[in-house]
């Protein structure tokens, strides 16, 4: 079984002003005024921003949300929907061609897996001072709101902060500031009917639980394998070949996606800044995509301005055998971070920053 889910964001630049010499104090009463706002919320409702899309969010704090996105690519659509209700947390995904992919029933409050941590403030107000030491790094303006903006120490994640203290971004970005999920149009302590946090699977919904997650975890290539090697057509002309890459660089990330996969899009905006960040340090990315045709891939780069390598892994790129299947990628997105020797450093569904930030600087890229 194969599945696409992930957190998802967007992302818009900013340029802060007004850096403080006194930032670390300063920082730390912005961050007790956050923490008074976000105590204050009884129920929240607000519209979201997403890549290639847009959302709802209803919440009231502990235990009671619903988040719907829609995330465009191309022109196929793809909605997820995640609701709690007490301890129960369901995530139904509706790809493109309309039919019901999975339900993800769990007995756990949710994570930034499901939900974006910026949302999971409002649902539990002391994870925000569990992030870290903060700084205040001044002031932008966002549709003529001023926000301020906060980063914490051992992190690049910054917040953002509207006039009253409450969070309305999220971001990280080592060489700037930028927004990557955002709130608008907060509606505070309104009632909410019971039935917003009501969920009823539609009756053709395929359940995925947690075991086949984790089988799907499990049967991933592991850290220490050697990777198998590969070479395919580079969809702008040429050919990719992984044992090139690796004498020419100490890290490969070897990333699979496709246009159809939410979780995969939202993705791409964090990784085309590593790709940036990293440029020239030994460190590349290259973006396997098995399931759209070449037309198709090259539009949706052109269109969003990715710049990082991609190849097409499977029958789109004229081969018999998928590397999705060599690599064992039995999600959406998956990621492999592969080192010099050929041996595979980290993989995981979905990118962890911090996590591969990490390994990146034990083989000397940061």
């Amino acid at each position: 079984m194969r599945s696409g889910l992930g957190t998802l964001f967007a992302v818009t630049s900013l340029m802060v002003t007004g850096v403080s010499s006194l930032a670390d104090t300063r920082g730390e009463a912005v961050l007790r005024r956050a923490l008074s706002a976000l105590k204050s919320v009884k129920s929240l409702q607000a519209e979201v921003s997403v890549p290639h899309g847009h959302g709802t969010l209803h919440l009231m704090p502990p235990h009671a949300l619903r988040w719907v996105v829609e995330v465009k690519a191309e022109d196929k659509t793809t909605k997820t929907t995640v609701v709690q209700n007490g301890s129960r947390l369901n995530t139904l995904v509706q790809p493109p061609n309309g039919t019901t992919e999975q339900v993800l029933k769990q007995n756990n409050l949710p994570t930034s897996l499901e939900i974006p941590k910026l949302v999971l403030l409002y649902r539990t107000p002391s994870l925000l001072t569990a992030k870290g030491k903060p700084t205040y790094l001044g002031s932008v303006t966002r549709n003529a709101r001023k926000l301020e903006v906060l980063k914490f120490a051992g992190s690049e994640e910054v917040l953002f902060l509207d006039s009253k203290g409450f969070p309305v971004g999220e971001g990280s970005d080592p060489k700037g500031v930028q927004i990557e999920t955002s709130l608008s149009n907060l509606r505070l302590n309104t009632s909410l009917p019971p039935k917003t946090f009501a969920f009823v699977p539609p009756k053709d919904a395929k359940p995925m639980e947690e075991a086949v997650n984790l089988e799907m975890q499990n049967a991933m290539l592991q850290v220490g394998q050697k990777a198998p090697l590969f070479e395919v057509r580079n969809p702008l002309g040429g050919t990719i070949s992984l044992a090139e890459l690796l004498k020419e660089n100490r890290a490969v990330m070897v990333n699979f996606w496709s246009t159809g996969c939410a979780a995969c899009l939202v993705e791409f905006r964090k990784l085309q800044k590593l790709n940036e960040e990293m440029q020239g340090k030994g460190f590349v990315l290259i973006a396997l995509n098995s399931f759209d045709d070449p037309d198709s891939v090259r539009k949706f780069l052109k269109q969003n301005g990715y710049t990082f390598t991609v190849g097409l892994s499977g029958a789109n790129g004229g081969k018999k055998e998928s590397v999705d299947d060599l690599f064992k990628a039995q999600a959406y997105p998956s990621n492999y971070l592969v080192g010099q020797n050929g041996n595979i450093l980290w993989r995981n569904f979905g990118y962890e920053e911090a996590e591969v930030r990490q390994v990146l600087e034990k083989v000397g890229i940061k």
